[in-house]
Parts: structure tokens; sequence; C-alpha cells
């Protein structure tokens, strides 16, 4: 009876040592293909150089151009910095450079030239930074060593101008020197102003001349506070002198008038005396009509009206003894009525002060203002100079800590890998060889070489072992 059975790995070991010439000679056909192709097959040199990014003056300080009036937040992680510097590199502009430094012709060319030239060297260039690194890869592919080294190199020198172009705004030195002469002519125009306008008004500081003005206008008040209490003082003495005066014997008030006695108007009283006398004798002698008695009368007449001339009234003499008083009281008024006019003199002039400092303030706050942005902007004008030597110098906070190397063994073909799968395929493929020849010749069955012929629709092609 016959029955289906397993095909063990001996009967497949039979099968490819039945046919082991046959897969012998594909193994070696392969074989010499693939030594064939490591002898033909074009080889590719790599260059490699490595950038190492540090934190600079790139990626910390703000363009100059940007007015500083307010913080800004920026919170660029240093992973998204080397994503950014990646991406640049990759960028189809820096490849553009990069193909005309090294093909000067491929300007020129037609576009669709230019275009595979451009694929070719894209391909040829490769860019990666590690994770939690600052260290960019750049690796280049070429058919010689110089080729592939020169590649790299030009690729990182176009990329640093690149670097240096767009992170140090070239361009913000010439604007901010403009801007900042402007600036400087507004600013002496604005001083030339406020420096007119006080001249005008006579003062050097608003403040300063305030203090002065209410400092003399204090002490003028001050002033006419004490002479209207000596006024007051002076009144009423005065009226006190003049009540006092009135009860006083008119002798006693020549003396207070005159002080010591008037040797003249003393000789004439005496001599007024006399004459009295002498006319009293007369009198006693002779009649009044007697010649003699009437020239002493007119004598002693003649003295009386002579001394009443010389001798002050009353009213007189109190006027007399009040006069200095009187006079220190209306010397007191005229010095008040100077002080009020000096006080009116400074109320005035504080008033045209205050006029003036409505005008002087707004010309030094422009002043203040374009001093400011006259400050800022030469604060960020050096801030362009320094960016600008630091291109021309070619200083950046990117680093070549490795230039484009020249490696003189070629990365393509591999011959080790191409080896190693050459003969995993060449040997797989001769037991193939061996499978599909025992399908074309089915004459092997276990242990023997009897044929089993196939049935109708039968999908076993393989002859199956009898039992």
């Amino acid at each position: 009876m016959n029955t289906p059975a397993t095909w063990t790995l001996r009967d497949y070991f039979a099968l490819v040592n039945r046919f082991k010439w046959r897969a012998a000679a594909f193994f070696v056909l392969s074989m010499l293909l693939a030594v064939l192709y490591l002898a033909l097959a074009p080889r590719r040199y790599a260059s490699q150089s490595k950038l190492f990014v540090r934190v600079g003056r790139e990626n910390a300080a703000l363009d100059p151009t940007l007015t500083k009036g307010e913080t800004l937040a920026v919170n660029a992680s240093r992973e998204e910095e080397m994503n950014s510097i990646v991406e640049h590199l990759r960028s189809r502009y820096i490849l553009e450079r990069t193909l005309a430094k090294l093909d000067p012709d491929a300007a020129q060319a037609d576009p669709e030239s230019r275009e595979k030239a451009l694929l070719v060297l894209g391909d040829s260039l490769y860019v990666d930074s590690p994770r939690s690194s600052t260290v960019v890869n750049i690796q280049g592919r070429a058919a010689t060593p110089e080729q592939a080294q020169k590649m790299v190199a030009t690729m990182v020198d176009v990329y640093l101008e690149e670097h240096m172009r767009i992170s140090l705004s070239p361009a913000s030195y010439e604007f901010l020197a403009e801007q900042s002469k402007r600036l400087d002519d507004q600013l002496e125009a604005a001083q030339s102003r406020l420096r007119d306008a006080k001249n005008r008004a006579g003062i050097a500081s608003i403040d300063d001349r305030r203090t002065a003005i209410e400092g003399q206008i204090n002490a003028v008040e001050t002033q006419i506070h004490q002479v209207d209490a000596a006024l007051d003082a002076s009144g009423a003495k005065l009226g006190s002198l003049k009540a006092s005066v009135r009860s006083l014997p008119e002798p006693l008030l020549k003396q207070m008038v005159g002080g010591m006695p008037n040797d003249g108007l003393a000789a004439m009283r005496g001599q007024l005396y006399q004459l009295q006398v002498q006319e009293e004798q007369v009198r006693s002698k002779y009649t009044g009509l007697h010649p003699v008695a009437v020239a002493v009368h007119e004598q002693v007449q003649e003295a009386a009206g002579t001394l009443n001339r010389e001798e002050p009234d009353r009213p007189h003499l109190v006027t007399a003894i009040t006069a200095q008083e009187a006079a220190n009281q209306a010397a007191l008024a005229a010095e008040k009525q100077n002080l009020q006019n000096g006080l009116a003199l400074l109320q005035r002039r504080l008033a045209t002060l205050n006029d003036d400092e409505i005008g002087i303030a707004k010309l030094t706050r422009n002043v203040r203002q374009i001093e400011t942005q006259y400050l800022a902007c030469a604060e960020n004008k050096e801030e362009a100079r320094i960016d600008q030597a630091l291109r021309m110098e070619r200083l950046s906070n990117i680093s070549i800590i490795q230039p484009a190397t020249l490696e003189v063994l070629p990365v393509r073909p591999r011959k080790g890998l191409t080896l190693f799968l050459a003969a995993l395929g060449s040997g797989l493929g001769a037991i193939c060889v061996a499978l599909a020849s025992a399908q074309w010749q089915p004459r092997v069955v276990r242990g023997s070489v009897r044929p089993r012929p196939a049935a109708a629709g039968d999908l076993n092609p393989w002859p199956a072992p009898t039992s």
C-alpha cells in the first residue's frame, strides 16, 4: 500500500548530492560574477567634516535693529537650534552656491543640466547631527578622494559664510549709522532751541530759578511783616507822644526841643527883662506920656516882638518834638511801599517763569527723548559694528573641529559585505538549482531510484516514498 510521507533533511541532501555539479557550477559562476563586479564597479571615496556649535553671539543676541524697549522671551532649545543648522545645510541655496564654486561652468548650463547636477550633488552629500549633541556631521562621496574632500570643504566654507550673513545682519551697521547721524542732528537742533529759550528767559535752570525767586519772595514778605509791626509801633508811639506833650509847660517843651538852653534867646530874654524893670522904674518917676517913659516902652515892645518872633509857639514845639518819630514813620511807610513794589516785581517774574516753564519743559522733554533714542541707536550701532567686525574676521559660534578629510580607501563597493552576500546568495541559489533539477527529473526516492507514476491531478510533483 502506498502512503505519503514527509521529506527529511536527508532527502534534500540526497537531491543536492544528486545534482551537485549543477549546484557547484551555479555557485562558482555567481562568485565569479561577484568578483567581476568588485573588479569593475566604480569606486566611491568619502570625506567627512565635523562642526561644533557653541552658545555664542549669534544665538544669544537680538538683532541690532530691534528696539529694546521691551523684554522679549526667547525659549529656543539647543535641539531646535541644531535642527535649524542641519536644515540650513540641506537647503537648496547652499547646494547651489556649493555647485557654483565646484563647477563655475554650471551657471552657464541649461536649466535641465543644472538641475541634474544639483540632484547628483545633493545625493552625494549627507548632513546629520546626533541627538543630545552639538556636533554636525557633513559627509560627501565622489569618484576620487580629492573630489570628495573638495566637495565637503566647499560646502563647509559656503555654510560658514551664509551663517555669518544671516546671523550677524551685515546691513545693520550702515542703517544704524545713518539713523545715528540723523538723531545726532536732531539732538543738536533741539539743544539749540532749548538753549535759546533759556537765554531769552535769562535762566539756567527752572528749578533753581524758581527756588531763588521763591526765597526772595519769602524774604520780602518777612520784611513787610516786620515793617508793618514797626509802623504799628511807631504810630502808637507818636500818638502817645502827642498826648503827653499837651500837658507839659512851655519852658519844658522848649527845653525838650532845644535840649540845652539857647544862649541868644536867653540873652534876648535877659535884655527884655532889664528893659521891663527899667520901664517900671521910669513909670514910678514919670508919667506915661513922658518922653523917657515912651522911649523905654517902645524899646520893651520892640524887644518883646523880636523875642516873640524868635521863639516858636506851642504847636510848633509839639510838631518839633514829634517830628523825629513822624519822620521814622514816614521812612517805614516808604520802606513798606518799596518792599511791596519789589514783591509785585518778584511775583511777576515768578508768573513769567511759570509761563516760560511750559515751553522750556516741552523742549527739555524733546531733548531727553531724542537723547534717549540717540544713545539706544549708538549702542545698537556699536553692536552692529562688532557684528560687522566678526563677519569680516569670520569669527562665529560654529567651529570646524574636523576639516574635510582625505580618505584614500574607497567606501563603495564594500568588498567584505559584497562577498558575504554573494556567497550567501550563491549557496541558496545552488540549492534552488538542485531542487529545480529534481523537479524536472523526478527519479529520486528514499533509498532507491524507482519512479512513481503521477496520478491525474496530483499536486505533489515529487516522488513519494513507498511504505
